[in-house]
């Protein structure tokens, strides 16, 4: 994928940043996607110029730092990282990382069978990829290992850009070395929920949305078997990837005249939908936190969310929590949610406290310390100092009033 360069304002208009995005950015959708997308617009609006591409052997002379994206899909992310480093640029990496069970990656069983797993993904990664750049990444993150390339992404890139303080504290107990983290929180397009929070307001609110694409981590094939027989209007909106195209599947075996599934639809009508609905499921199996769940606050739904300390740092007590891997927990969640109103808060403080500009002030202020470090060490690689302990800043919050 390949984007136009532009730039406007002037707060970041002397740098050039080249994001490093996955290579079916364009065509395969979800929140990182919206993530990637919606960053690059808003740091454009505040005069940093962006090129997005997944050319992972682009020139890069004319750019002032690399934003890389994805602190697992090593597949990707490890070429890009070689690349920066071939034109001696520095880098910041947005992790979109969160362990299963909270549990830090360390050394372990779990941990080479992970490694083992996902070198067996690699190699299927590598008899499908479509052209021989595409091959050559792989490639290279075979021969390397992807437990080593994960290993040198955390370690090597000048500043992390996790999503939470909780992501960030995970990855300072991963990491061997000292590392810098900038929390940069999620956000959302708070001008188009205004905009469909305006519209006609629905008569009744019905039924329960889940929003997101179809794969194991996404869970849906878990809130089916809970939601099956209990006479509730479940609405799935998503596609399948391509690599999870079974798991749709068993997933559209099991459903029965209650799910309906709506595949992939404009944002806008996603927030419409979400605007119509009683409530928002996310089954996933762990998330960091979910631009859906902040829209879904937004559009005034209530949640039941997976219990994981990202999630309850962004919603607090304004959602229902059940336990992972527990379709009891599930179920019992979903009950007690149906009969509870949405947080009357909650909808504009995540208007308020969730936005782009925001998260681009915060980008835009670890790009300037990424070139800064470099300038002073000449390597890329972070000295040590911090004591394995990530440094950790967000944004304040504001204090509830009244």
């Amino acid at each position: 994928m390949d984007g136009a360069t532009s730039s406007s304002g002037t707060v970041g208009g002397d740098l050039s940043v080249f994001f490093a995005v996955r290579g079916d950015l364009s065509n395969c959708g979800g929140g990182d996607a919206v993530q990637t997308l919606a960053t690059a617009a808003a740091l454009e609006k505040i005069g940093v110029r962006v090129t997005i591409s997944s050319d992972h052997t682009a020139d890069l002379s004319a750019f002032d730092c690399v934003h890389l994206w994805h602190l697992e899909r090593v597949h990707e992310t490890y070429a890009h990282l070689v690349n920066a480093r071939r034109f001696s640029k520095p880098t910041v990496l947005s992790t979109i990382y969160y362990p299963p069970k909270g549990k830090p990656f360390v050394a372990g069983r779990m941990f080479s069978f992970r490694s083992l797993k996902e070198d067996m993904k690699n190699r299927v990664r590598l008899r499908r990829a479509r052209c021989e750049s595409e091959r050559d990444a792989i490639r290279s993150a075979l021969l390397k290992g992807w437990l080593a390339c994960r290993r040198e992404l955390l370690e090597s890139a000048g500043v992390l850009l996790p999503n939470s303080r909780a992501e960030a504290e995970i990855l300072s107990r991963e990491a061997s070395t000292g590392i810098r983290c900038i929390p940069v929180p999620n956000a959302i397009d708070t001008d188009a929920c205004r905009s469909v929070l305006g519209e006609q307001t629905p008569s009744r609110r019905e039924g329960i949305v889940c929003v997101g694409h179809f794969d194991p981590r996404k869970n849906q094939l878990a809130l089916i078997r809970a939601l099956k027989g209990a006479a509730i209007s479940v609405t799935f909106i998503g596609a399948a990837r391509r690599m999870h195209r079974r798991y749709y599947g068993r997933c559209r075996k099991l459903a029965g005249d209650d799910f309906h599934f709506a595949g992939r639809i404009d944002g806008v009508e996603v927030l419409r939908r979400l605007r119509s609905a009683r409530l928002h499921v996310c089954p996933s199996r762990l998330e960091t936190p979910g631009l859906a769940n902040l829209e879904a606050a937004a559009m005034g739904c209530a949640l039941v969310l997976p219990d994981c300390p990202p999630v309850r740092e962004y919603f607090g007590t304004d959602a229902t929590y059940f336990t992972p891997a527990d379709a009891a927990s599930l179920k019992s969640a979903v009950i007690a949610a149906m009969d509870k109103p949405a947080p009357g808060a909650l909808a504009e403080r995540i208007l308020t406290e969730y936005t782009w500009s925001a998260a681009a002030t915060t980008t835009l202020e670890a790009y300037r310390e990424a070139i800064s470090n470099l300038k002073s060490q000449i390597s890329l690689r972070r000295p040590m100092g911090y004591g394995g302990q990530a440094d950790l800043r967000l944004p304040r919050r504001r204090e509830a009033r009244g």
